[in-house]
């Protein structure tokens, strides 16, 4: 199996389990659902995570930040979303 490679644009902090719990928290607004996406080997990118989770209390917190889920993805910060929101 082949590696994939993703460019990463802007200045953001995160990995990719990160990244891809963020992508999926955006499209799994339902307070039921629990993301889980974390490396086997601890680490995420250059950060001291290992991935991350979303539930719905990291959702709740989200809205009420008013954080813009669609600014962290662009910019691949999903680290400092996760630390805001939770996760």
């Amino acid at each position: 199996m082949e590696n994939q490679r993703l460019k990463v644009h802007g200045e953001g902090l995160g990995g990719r389990n990160q990244h891809l719990a963020l992508l999926m928290a955006k499209n799994s607004r339902s307070p039921r659902n629990y993301i889980l996406s974390g490396g086997t080997d601890g680490t995420d990118g250059p950060t001291d995570a290992a991935g991350a989770v979303v539930d719905a209390d990291t959702l709740s917190n989200s809205s009420l930040l008013n954080l813009n889920i669609d600014d962290y993805i662009q910019h691949f910060d999903a680290y400092h979303f996760f630390e805001l929101a939770g996760g």
